[in-house]
């Protein structure tokens, strides 16, 4: 790294999954015998719902994203999982998540904390979802349809316990080494 040269980290806003609920989606894969070497699961521990995609900021920004998103202050509120998906055009499968006027709102606070720090909104609509797993490369020959894994993620869904949580907090996370560590929680109801 040259001098005066400032470090650069990748960072997004979400919900996490609680792990109880992380545990018996993962297992999906596993009850279901799904070993395809063109899907790329994801990890229980980094399952979550992306509320804001910030990308590469200098660790100088860090501090000023914290401050904002701490200023924010919501109740708690209760998420849906609405089914399976899929996001074609990049190999994503992925549970749906029901729309709320809680989550939008929080969803929209967000975008207007990041923006007082002149990280700019995407052009992309907020689909709320927990991204399951990916394919590998396009030259899988589409692995999410060959194993009609919607049809079965959507029937392994149904026999979950419960096809609700509740959110107690948001989480600005980094994304290191593959992985989503987080930096702050920010707890709801305070």
């Amino acid at each position: 790294m040259t001098e005066g040269a400032s470090l650069t980290r990748k960072m997004f806003v979400g919900i996490k999954v609680p792990p109880t609920l992380a545990s018996m989606m993962a297992s999906f894969w596993n009850t279901n015998l799904i070993n395809d070497k063109y899907m790329l699961w994801s990890d229980p521990d980094d399952l979550h719902i992306t509320l804001k995609f910030i990308g590469s900021v200098e660790s100088s920004t860090v501090d000023r994203i914290e401050d904002g998103l701490g200023r924010l202050q919501f109740q708690t509120f209760k998420v849906i999982l609405d089914g399976a998906g899929t996001f074609k055009d990049v190999g994503v499968l992925f549970v749906k998540i029901e729309k709320s006027k809680e989550l939008s709102s929080l969803q929209e606070a967000i975008d207007e904390a990041m923006l007082t720090n002149g990280i700019v909104q995407n052009d992309s609509r907020f689909t709320p979802h927990i991204s399951m797993a990916r394919e590998e490369s396009r030259a899988s020959n589409n692995a999410i349809a060959q194993h009609d894994l919607v049809s079965r993620l959507n029937e392994f869904l149904k026999t979950l316990p419960s096809l609700c949580f509740t959110v107690e907090r948001f989480v600005l996370y980094e994304t290191v080494s593959g992985h989503y560590q987080v930096t702050r929680q920010f707890d709801l109801g305070r």
